[in-house]
């Protein structure tokens, strides 16, 4: 038996609106990796049907303000069950956040 952690990684992206710094509303696409703790065989259909129904919540719709920034998303994400890291980024503007448990 080896030695180690099983993860599983599921990706996913989204498009809505939020308002930059200068309180200017546009749209982005954001992308998103997430790591769930699993054990060999796990059924990752599982972690990724719980990522696409929050990356669904917000689709297409505006972002609220203290969640529309890259580390409120990878934070917020941060929360679906065992998951243990995300990353979240913008590829357009190659800006990022991770988050690790």
């Amino acid at each position: 038996m080896k030695n180690g952690r099983m993860r599983i990684m599921v990706a996913g992206a989204f498009t809505a609106r939020h308002r930059c710094v200068e309180g200017h509303p546009h749209e982005h696409t954001w992308h998103v990796t997430a790591w769930f703790r699993a054990t060999p065989r796990t059924d990752a259909r599982l972690f990724r049907d719980a990522l696409d129904a929050k990356l669904a919540e917000w689709e297409g719709g505006i972002l609220a303000e203290g969640r529309d920034w890259n580390e409120d998303l990878a934070e917020a994400l941060a929360t679906l069950v065992d998951c243990v890291e995300v990353r979240v980024w913008r590829e357009a503007d190659r800006l990022g956040a991770h988050w690790t448990a």
